[in-house]
């Protein structure tokens, strides 16, 4: 099977799993950073970790235009795989789109990726005072350690 198509298969399962919890908001808001991290992980591969904005277009106090939002994906065989993308609007439950950051406007603005990604999200978003991120931490942890 291809990278690709392990990561695909993987994003699925992992959607499902988080929706499976009652808890979780439909759309997935805010749940980012957990699924991009189980991504890179199931695939074996850390530096498909990308850290930065959805530019998203929407209305903000009255005026449309294209707004960013922190975000966290994944990129294989320079493809995004994006599990949470439906919380910005009506995206497919698992958002496939090539990694072109020369096609305008692009939707997705990268500021860090693999292990810089993964030290940010942690250290600014507080990973890792929350029970559900400290397997999936620990694993991606472990799992730079084996590719370094």
């Amino acid at each position: 099977m291809k990278s690709l198509d392990r990561a695909i298969a993987a994003a699925r399962a992992i959607r499902a799993e988080l929706l499976r919890d009652p808890r979780k908001p439909r759309k997935l808001h805010g749940q980012c950073g957990l699924a991009a991290i189980q991504i890179a992980v199931a695939i074996g591969d850390p530096r498909s970790l990308r850290l930065g904005f959805f530019m998203n277009r929407t209305t903000f106090m009255g005026r449309r235009g294209r707004y960013p939002h922190v975000h966290a994906w994944n990129v294989v065989d320079n493809i995004i795989v994006d599990v949470t993308a439906t919380q910005f609007g009506h995206y497919p439950a698992v958002h496939v789109v090539p990694n072109d950051c020369t096609r305008s406007p692009t939707s997705y603005v990268e500021t860090a990726d693999g292990a810089q990604a993964f030290r940010e999200m942690v250290r600014d978003w507080l990973l890792g005072e929350t029970d559900e991120y400290r397997e999936p931490l620990r694993r991606f942890r472990a799992l730079e350690r084996r590719r370094a």
